[in-house]
């Protein structure tokens, strides 16, 4: 009985250890010096141990950062300021992003209706410096227009559920003229109201195809969206952004409060040159975002020009066809009309054999839950 206490003490002293030196390094960007280590409890043979086995990465002489740790731009002033103990000077240049980000911590908010993916966001924010995150668990849709309006906000960024359903106490939430079970339209509302207030608002969110083509309900919202506000761009995502998740082909919506929308710019971002489709092995990069983002002409918008990804189309063409903002690429020829007839073939192959995968993965888990 003896050898079992003295064994969890151990175990529990190790963890109280591993505790107070994750809160030391948590408050700066996962940087820790060898002597704040020492004076956490880390003996210098504890320390050479952890970089062997590394649970600790060795950055520079005397100083570490826990492993797995997120990069930013402006790790370089972390790492000296911890390493000088608070001694280093920095510039009012070179301390922006830092004070940028001290601002967001105050400011960032949302929602999450899920348990699991509630826990990962909050991790997700806490892994990149957001250290006191107000994320809310539960259902963004349950407020009313004139309640979300009070609790507007300047930004949102969004990726709502894609062909979810809510029920039909949460439609009731919204106008009777707007109200429908789809969970998209259902956000896209709240997203709008949520920013009107706002004399900067503006939102990106993302959206399956579906919302660009639909001319129901959803040509509806898509007039009150372009007569209220000024959707200005539309990015329309590579097949498989998204994969495994979902195959739906998906699209970024762009949007700022303040004026209705006079031109709609629509940007086709490219495949990477011999790829068909993104996959979980290779997914979207942000480098690959470098061309739209040159393209997009800074804040003012104001150097876009036509190109072989992207084109502009008028608000009044868009309303002269009910609303349908499924726009093809003007400048690209008809793929299917020159494509080659077997690689048109492989690709469906390709295709049915996905599909197979998750249907098979899907009646798995139906005969687990049985």
């Amino acid at each position: 009985m003896s050898i079992s206490i003295r064994y969890n003490c151990a175990v529990t002293d190790r963890l109280d250890l591993r505790r107070r030196l994750n809160e030391l390094a948590f408050g700066q960007a996962g940087y820790f010096t060898a002597s704040q280590a020492k004076a956490v409890g880390y003996t210098y043979q504890a320390q050479k141990y952890h970089v062997d086995r590394g649970n600790w990465s060795r950055i520079d002489r005397a100083l570490f950062r826990l492993p797995g740790w997120p990069s930013a731009a402006e790790d370089v002033y972390a790492r000296w300021w911890v390493w000088s103990e608070g001694l280093g000077v920095i510039s009012h240049e070179s301390q922006q992003p830092a004070h940028q980000r001290a601002r967001l911590r105050g400011t960032l908010r949302g929602f999450e209706k899920k348990p699991m993916p509630f826990l990962l966001g909050q991790m997700n924010l806490l892994l990149h410096g957001v250290d006191d995150p107000k994320i809310t668990r539960g259902n963004a849709l349950t407020f009313s227009a004139a309640d979300q309006r009070r609790d507007g906000v300047d930004v949102v960024l969004t990726n709502p559920p894609f062909g979810g359903e809510e029920s039909a106490s949460v439609k009731g939430y919204f106008q009777s003229d707007y109200r429908t079970t789809e969970t998209s339209w259902l956000f896209l509302l709240s997203v709008m109201e949520r920013i009107t207030k706002s004399r900067s608002g503006r939102a990106a969110v993302v959206v399956p195809n579906g919302v660009l083509f639909d001319k129901g309900i959803g040509g509806k919202i898509k007039k009150k969206l372009m007569t209220e506000f000024d959707l200005h761009t539309v990015v329309r995502l590579p097949n498989g952004t998204f994969s495994p998740y979902t195959l739906i082909p998906t699209n970024i919506l762009f949007f700022d409060r303040g004026r209705p929308t006079e031109d709609v710019w629509f940007y086709e971002h490219p495949l990477p040159e011999g790829r068909k489709n993104y996959t979980k092995t290779k997914p979207l990069r942000y480098e690959e975002f470098a061309e739209c983002e040159a393209w997009w002409g800074g804040t003012a918008r104001d150097s876009r020009v036509d190109s072989a990804q992207a084109w502009k189309v008028s608000a009044d063409d868009i309303a002269a066809d009910g609303y349908n903002l499924d726009l093809q690429n003007p400048h690209r020829p008809d793929d299917l009309a020159h494509r080659p007839p077997a690689e048109l073939l492989a690709e469906l192959i390709d295709t049915e054999q996905e599909i197979l995968v998750l249907l098979e993965k899907l009646q798995t888990e139906m005969v687990a839950d049985a």
